[in-house]
């Protein structure tokens, strides 16, 4: 029984070590997806030579009638030529800073090959009875020591550098998080600079929002507020067919001189989003959970309760509308999808009074 569990053992392990051999021969293609497969195959391909080299460690340690704490020995062995491997095979595709040289030459030498590779042979002289008894114990015992001891030793220097460098990294992210905050903050006021009059207040609008940077938010406002028929072309734009969202970004955190002239406008939008809506899912080739994000309904309803909670009552129908809407029967394909901003409006609807009925 315990002869078959070790060669069971170690017939994964070299069924796992296969797999590496598969992984890397030729140089691996790590673009686009390819490189997640590599992940996933490199995690499978050491997971079982884990599970193989435990069994083989167990056979050892029956043998040999090791005794706690003795018999970690062989399981922590098998654990560091394992996860040495997977780790040897990450450095090797994707080198890190902070880690030692001798690490990285470890890994372009293929030690995930041949660290493994070693102990299977190690393993294959223990396991075979005649073998074992024919030849010096050295002849397994040393390989076996020094393939754990490097890959655990090369596991702990990499881990004891990576937690050293952990303070530098975070630092140099977000050093380049602020650069490149900054980078677009600068773009976006040149925009609004360099933006001319006489083309609207349409390339404004999406630098409005209330999530803007409130430099870059000012500033466009300021811009739309120095023409004088700026709430004219924003009731232009409610009206328009394709460009009535962007009017949500503008009036969600900003507010307008005469309010009362805009219902009717901004109820026709929502008026006109039903429609859109309706006629988007019963014509779709591709529904997806957040296919109409897009149409800023959740800014809407901030909207809503915010600057023009006065004429609520106004808005309501055409919301319940557009809840509606989203009820239309789609494609057979999609009869599962469950939009995102759906279940926003629903919400929303059921604090009304009255309120609308679930889906």
């Amino acid at each position: 029984m315990t002869s078959a569990l070790g060669y069971l053992g170690w017939c994964l392990s070299a069924l796992a070590w296969a797999g590496l051999l598969a992984l890397h021969y030729p140089r691996p293609n790590l673009a686009g997806d390819q490189a997640m497969g590599y992940g996933l195959g490199l995690m499978a391909a050491c997971l079982t030579l884990l599970a193989g080299l435990v069994l083989v460690a167990v056979v050892m340690i029956r043998r040999d009638g090791k005794s706690f704490p003795m018999s970690l020995v062989p399981l922590a062995g098998a654990a560091a030529v394992a996860v040495g491997a997977f780790f040897f095979g990450v450095l090797r595709t994707e080198p890190a800073p902070g880690i030692l040289g001798p690490l990285r030459w470890l890994a372009a030498s293929h030690a995930l090959i041949w660290l493994p590779g070693l102990t299977l042979a190690a393993l294959a002289v223990f396991l075979v009875p005649s073998w074992r008894h024919q030849a010096p114990v050295w002849l397994w015992q040393w390989p076996l020591l020094a393939t754990a001891g490097l890959s655990a030793v090369g596991l702990l220097t990499a881990l004891t550098g990576w937690a050293a460098g952990a303070p530098a990294r975070m630092e140099s992210h977000v050093r380049e998080h602020r650069m490149e905050d900054a980078a677009r903050i600068g773009q976006h006021l040149t925009d609004i600079r360099n933006w001319e009059p006489s083309s609207g207040v349409l390339p404004l609008l999406a630098l409005t929002g209330r999530y803007h940077e409130p430099a870059v938010r000012e500033a466009a406002v300021a811009r739309i507020h120095s023409l004088p028929d700026w709430e004219s072309q924003l009731r232009a734009l409610l009206d328009h067919a394709a460009w009535y969202p962007e009017v949500y970004t503008y009036l969600d955190g900003n507010t307008v001189t005469n309010p009362e002239d805009m219902v009717k406008p901004l109820e026709s939008s929502i008026r006109r989003m039903a429609g859109d809506i309706r006629s988007q899912i019963r014509d779709a080739n591709n529904l997806q959970s957040w296919s109409f994000d897009h149409m800023g309904i959740e800014r809407l309803l901030w909207v809503v309760d915010g600057q023009f909670s006065p004429y609520k009552s106004a808005f309501v129908p055409a919301l319940r509308d557009v809840g509606q809407a989203f009820r239309t029967p789609p494609p057979e394909r999609f009869r599962g999808v469950r939009f995102d901003t759906a279940r926003s409006l629903e919400k929303w609807l059921s604090r009304q009074s009255p309120p609308i009925p679930p889906q």
